[in-house]
């Protein structure tokens, strides 16, 4: 999994051109994800990516994009109950997440 995240961020910084692009980061912080969960003593952690990405793969609904969305650099918008709200219960959309929002 590490591996083949390593070739999909290495993927996107190449297609974007960009490494502070959306996908790219949400590429950047599950790796982080797994990279931290490889100590013998945290080999727990490995159950939110491998939930997140079967959620994912069947309904759409990436975790991972959604708090990535939520970083300071990449909203708009004062953080508030509203916007967590928005952002974890909202369906899911193709595409960026912040594309789902409807304008503020």
């Amino acid at each position: 999994a590490i591996g083949l995240t390593v070739v999909q961020l290495f993927h996107f910084v190449v297609r974007e051109r960009s490494v502070t692009a959306f996908p790219v980061q949400v590429r950047f912080f599950y790796l982080l994800l797994l990279l931290v969960a490889l100590p013998a003593d945290l080999r727990w952690i490995y159950w939110l990516p491998m939930i997140g990405t079967w959620v994912q793969v069947l309904f759409g609904y990436c975790t991972m994009a959604r708090m990535v969305s939520l970083l300071p650099w990449n909203r708009q918008e004062r953080f508030s109950l509203e916007l967590l709200r928005r952002t974890f219960l909202s369906a899911p959309v193709r595409g960026n997440i912040l594309h789902g929002f409807p304008p503020t």
